[in-house]
């Protein structure tokens, strides 16, 4: 988790360091740093509620659509909030991510992270999502539209 949260730490840095027409919608194909700000507090946010939904025995509230597709409607939808606010929203889910792992039985949990996508057990999917967070940081680094 430690990687993780490192992960979120240093994006969430990243992004509170950027010039406010940087976090701007962009109007290219490619993601820009507002974009992918997005894309991550809702899938944190995603995977909290279907840890909890396993932990307490409920159906998890999985997605059901391509990665594509879902990314596509979750950006779309969280577009118009400011950045400070969706940082929070990236910091509260990984808060309670540590919560949920932090149980003694969570080292058993096992989750999709939508319909019909491979079952992750959750030390892998942490690290999955941790790399994930990491790349898409990276990329920004390197994008011409997130050091302009």
């Amino acid at each position: 988790m430690n990687e993780l949260r490192r992960a979120v730490d240093s994006f969430a840095t990243f992004i509170r360091g950027l010039p406010p027409h940087l976090l701007q919608p962009s109007h290219i194909a490619e993601w820009g740093p507002l974009e992918v700000l997005c894309h991550l507090a809702f899938w944190h946010e995603q995977y909290v509620a279907i840890l909890e939904a396993i932990q307490d025995g409920r159906e998890p509230p999985l997605i059901n659509g391509t990665f594509k597709s879902i990314n596509a409607s979750a950006v779309a939808a969280h577009l118009a909030t400011p950045p400070a606010e969706l940082v929070h929203k990236l910091e509260k889910a990984q808060d309670s991510l540590e919560r949920i792992t932090g149980n003694p039985d969570a080292e058993t949990l096992a989750f999709s992270f939508r319909k019909g996508s491979k079952v992750w057990p959750l030390p892998k999917a942490i690290e999955l999502i941790a790399g994930h967070i990491s790349l898409h940081e990276k990329r920004l680094h390197h994008s011409p539209r997130a050091s302009s």
